[in-house]
């Protein structure tokens, strides 16, 4: 198996670093109209008419591992 290269490691460990930012920031921003759309994931069907499934999929499934704040378990699946 091949070894990491040293380009991989700085870039894993900038994302992780930045992970804590961009929870911060997905806590403490409002939800957009878009967004707020999704808060009907609870009750998932097939797809909903102007929206592909996936996201309204991935979304139900983040609100089964968040409860509060209201906007990380709009955002999870995107961080």
């Amino acid at each position: 198996m091949p070894r990491p290269l040293p380009f991989d490691r700085w870039a894993l460990a900038i994302l992780l670093a930045a992970l804590p930012l961009r929870i911060a920031l997905a806590t403490q921003t409002c939800l957009s109209p878009d967004e707020a759309y999704y808060l009907a994931a609870h009750r998932l069907g097939k797809s909903i008419p102007d929206h592909p499934p996936l996201t309204p999929w991935l979304a139900g499934l983040a609100d089964g591992l968040v409860t509060r704040p209201l906007e990380l378990r709009i955002r999870l699946p995107a961080l």
